[in-house]
């Protein structure tokens, strides 16, 4: 065989201006030829190792040349050339997309013999020296390129490649000693510009499908990390290789990445059933692994502000805050941060996007990695990412060249990186304005139905849950027996965000089974029987008005009796029997309970207050709402003493594709609200109901049908809103500008908003955002608040809109249920209040304690306790400071408690608490979450 030069046509001047730009097809077919010609039979039989050529200027004698032409550089052949190489008996090869297309090319063309055909050199040992070449042009990128010398010796590298490529047919031990030379040299090289340590992070996203391919990696030389959700384990326990696959991660081959039972959509959720997630996740692990995961990862979007805490709190070593999924996160260029997000505690975390080892072109961007890590922090970290058992040609070349040392970098798993890595000075705050989901437009885009509807059920289920689970902690000073368990209900309601329709009515039903038991146990346990026959066959004796929310409340309820009355004088706060109804607007303690007894005679307001309606206005103490007669929309809301308007609402169908013109500052068109009959449908001194109808007009097509009813309650600062809409076109699947949506103007150019996301107030800066209960906007003077109901999709458009989205493509629901507030001052808890009413508990043979009380108390209205466990003679709160401000808690108790700790998430002690007779103190941090553990 007549060969003597091996290389490869560019259109570059040297080793600086390599065409490391190339894409695609093009970047495959490079790198494919170049590592092609590092086949051990081709050096060998060769004597010389692999160059590169000017494509303009290509030898005149091509007798014994074997030359590649990649694509790009294709069209620059001298006209003639491939004739020319082939009349002269040398080997163009300008096809070929895959390393082992270009191999079969070349050993057909030369027929090599069986001393020197693949067939006698092992599949293993090709592969290394391909690696060899793939590692020699890592080489030679990073130190001519980002560093315009080199000192490797040339001459002494190739005379080491020819020396191992002749071993290639011998002993093992004679190969892999000539090889490693190889190696070492370059490493020297490496070593001579860039001394600093370069780590290799592989990270293997696994799926159910793919666990074949997560057992082949048990033959790897590296160390893994296993981005392992937790949905999958029960899977992965039933495959024939998980034994080994579990003494791999017990040996600390592989790494568990993960951390959460299920990977939800955790902007969208509030923080007791992320912080349920950490808890569930960290079972599942224990159960099917033996231990919990060792960082905190996911796959799918959903890394949020909140996350930092938990993870912090459930003992994992550190965090991979990037995802492998669609929308935007916060990257951070020192890769290796402190990451902090509501509260004040960080935790350790990889910042930097993963690298995707699937795509060729990116391993010629790899080289200008590691050398900007290097030069930012005198140290590199690179994620390299793929799927379970796949991997790339160029991430097999990386791989295998590990077995020979640490020459581009060393493979190390994410928590030896983290135990070792500890010094970095970089702490960044990421909040919710830093990220934006993909949930909302991969979920219409899908055809999932009721985007909408099924996060206003979620809502509404967790909160009532959130309510019997309060309640049950209220019957324990009074009855020590265990409380049911509704972990699994938790989790049930958690799921629901991704089930059907039916799961979901059952799921709720449930949750108001429970609700309904947790109350009447509390009635069980707090009353005493009375004498029937003192009460009235017809009459109850007395309604018991349970609040198992920590704040105290005002609220609206009818009852069916003449009048009412309570031994607390300042319980009631008005009551008018009115359409054969009692109506009544009552004060109850927070975690507490207020005792209402029929009264012997209509009861009479004491003074004559203003009417609640005065032709199209609505007013009580605190506002005034006027309706507008021609939209049936919200003209203004106003309040006393004061010009001008708060805010105006509409509905409106907004479509996509029809745009304003330039003079006007809408980006899109809106359709025509128009009523067609505007009514006052119920009127007392306690409550009054407005009702408008009409349609939604585009152009002169009605779009959609419309019914409002406006409800403003005497004492009351919310202006409730049921909205009924009924499409008569098409909404198409163009989630963030076609929709129909309650349009609120507010006036004010400079306000302020304010959303809540995880049970934390946080300010808005972006034009679309999620928030699911509510939003607040800062007017200066006053503050308003959109109590939305569990819709959880805004946008902004100009200065003064906000469009709640309240039906996209594919939402069946027709019906929903928003408030404005005026002035409230504790928004997230009026908004709880607003998703679960007041309990009323009738009685007809018991009498309560007292008219009115409380169990627990606390001290401040920014705190929300959203789960209690009781097991005997121990009590467990767990709570959250939703505002950002810290101080000293005060929460007094039904009795003395002996001691009172703090335990995160692992139940590990981190703090003792005061306790001086019922009253237990606890030192509190902004946007903290406390679990609070209680020993009577």
């Amino acid at each position: 065989m007549n060969l003597r030069h091996l290389q490869l046509l560019l259109s570059c001047h040297g080793w600086e201006d390599f065409p490391i730009h190339a894409t695609g097809d093009d970047a495959e077919n490079l790198m494919a030829g170049w590592t092609a010609l590092w086949h051990p039979a081709l050096i060998s039989a060769s004597q010389s190792v692999p160059q590169w050529q000017r494509v303009d200027s290509p030898p005149d004698d091509c007798a014994d040349y074997l030359l590649i032409a990649p694509n790009l550089c294709r069209d620059q052949l001298p006209t003639g050339f491939q004739q020319r190489v082939k009349d002269q008996g040398g080997l163009l090869i300008e096809q070929g997309t895959r390393r082992s297309e270009f191999a079969s090319t070349i050993f057909q063309h030369y027929q090599l013999d069986s001393s020197q055909s693949d067939s006698a050199i092992s599949n293993e040992r090709v592969q290394d020296f391909y690696a060899l070449g793939f590692v020699f042009l890592q080489l030679q990128i990073l130190t001519r390129q980002y560093r315009y010398a080199s000192s490797l010796d040339e001459a002494q590298f190739e005379r080491l490649c020819i020396e191992a490529a002749t071993a290639a047919s011998k002993s093992d031990d004679e190969f892999t000693e000539a090889l490693q030379k190889c190696f070492d040299l370059l490493s020297e090289e490496r070593h001579r510009y860039f001394s600093n340590e370069i780590w290799l992070i592989d990270t293997t996203l696994v799926t159910p499908t793919l666990l074949d391919g997560l057992a082949r990696q048990l033959e790897w030389n590296i160390d893994c990390n296993l981005h392992l959700p937790a949905e999958i384990l029960p899977a992965l326990g039933q495959h024939e290789k998980f034994p080994q696959i579990k003494q791999a991660i017990v040996d600390g081959k592989f790494c568990v990445v993960g951390g959460e039972a299920l990977e939800l959509k955790s902007s969208l959720l509030s923080f007791g059933s992320l912080a349920n997630q950490f808890l569930q996740g960290e079972q599942v692990y224990s159960e099917h692994l033996g231990r919990p995961a060792d960082i905190f990862g996911r796959q799918k979007f959903g890394v949020s502000p909140a996350h930092p805490e938990l993870i912090q709190q459930s003992g994992m070593s550190g965090a991979v805050h990037s995802v492998f999924d669609d929308g935007r996160f916060p990257t951070h260029f020192d890769r290796h941060i402190h990451w902090q997000g509501f509260s004040k505690q960080a935790v350790s975390a990889l910042a930097d996007p993963p690298f995707d080892t699937a795509a060729a072109e990116n391993f010629f961007q790899l080289p200008g990695k590691i050398s900007q890590a290097i030069d930012n922090r005198h140290m590199a970290v690179v994620q390299l990412a793929h799927w379970a058992g796949k991997q790339s040609d160029w991430y097999r070349d990386l791989i295998n060249a590990a077995k020979y040392g640490a020459t581009i970098g060393t493979f190390i798993s994410l928590r030896q990186f983290f135990e070792q890595e500890t010094e970095t000075d970089t702490t960044q705050q990421w909040l919710p304005d830093d990220y934006l989901s993909p949930d909302h437009r991969q979920s219409i885009i899908s055809g999932e139905t009721d985007n909408i509807s099924r996060w206003a059920r979620y809502w509404q289920d967790q909160t009532r849950l959130n309510d019997a689970v309060a309640a049950q902690a209220m019957c324990q000073p009074f009855d020590s027996d265990s409380t049911e368990d509704l972990s699994t209900l938790r989790s049930a309601i958690e799921q629901q965000t991704r089930a059907a329709e039916t799961d979901l009515k059952e799921t709720s039903q449930s949750v108001q089974d429970a609700l309904s038991n947790s109350l009447t146990r509390f009635v069980n346990v707090t009353s005493s029987n009375t004498d029937p026959s003192n009460t009235s066959s017809n009459q109850a004796a007395g309604y018991l008005l349970i609040n198992p929310q920590p704040s105290a409340r005002r609220e609206y309820i009818e009852l069916n009796v003449d009048s009412v009355t309570c031994d607390d004088q300042d319980a009631i706060y008005a009551q008018e029997y009115s359409g054969g109804k009692l109506q009544v607007v009552v004060d109850v303690q927070g975690l507490g309970f207020t005792f209402l007894k029929p009264g012997s005679s209509s009861q009479k307001m004491k003074s004559n207050p203003l009417p609640l309606v005065d032709g199209y206005i609505l007013r009580n103490e605190f506002f005034q709402l006027t309706a507008d007669k021609s939209t049936g929309g919200i003209r203004s809301l106003q309040v006393y003493n004061e010009r001008g308007n708060l805010l105006s609402q509409q509905l409106a169908f907004r479509q996509s594709d029809r745009r304003q013109s330039r003079g006007k500052r809408n980006s899109a068109s809106y359709s025509r609200m128009q009523a067609d009959k505007v009514e006052v449908t119920e009127q007392s001194l306690i409550q009054a109901c407005l009702e408008s109808s009409g349609k939604l007009f585009i152009d002169d097509n009605a779009v959609a049908n419309f019914r409002q009813h406006f409800t403003v309650t005497r004492g009351i600062r919310t202006a409730q809103l049921k909205i009924m809409i009924e499409p008569l076109a098409k909404v198409r699947s163009d989630p963030w500008n076609e929709y129909i949506c309650c349009r609120t103007a507010f006036g004010n150019d400079s306000a302020q908003l304010f959303r809540w996301t995880n049970d934390s107030r946080t300010g808005i800066a972006v034009g679309r955002f999620e928030s699911p209960i509510c939003n607040e906007i800062d007017l200066g003077t006053h503050r308003l608040t959109l109590f939305s109901g569990g819709a959880p999709f805004h946008r902004r458009d100009g200065y003064r809109k906000l469009d709640t989205i309240l039906v996209p493509a594919h939402e069946t629901q027709s019906e929903f249920n928003l408030a404005y507030g005026v002035d409230v001052k504790n928004p997230l808890l009026t908004a709880y209040h607003l998703l679960s009413p007041l309990q009323v508990q009738q009685l007809d043979g018991q009498q309560p304690m007292a008219a009115t009380g409380w169990v627990y108390h606390f001290s401040g209205k920014n705190v929300l306790p959203f789960d209690w466990k009781c097991l005997g003679n121990k009590t467990e709160i767990w709570f959250k400071e939703t505002e950002g401000k810290q101080g000293n808690l005060k929460i007094t108790c039904p009795e003395n408690p002996q001691q009172a700790k703090l335990v995160d998430l692992r139940g590990d002690t981190v703090a003792n608490c005061e306790v001086a007779e019922d009253r237990i103190t606890v030192p509190i941090a902004g946007h903290s979450f406390y679990r609070l553990s209680i020993d009577w």
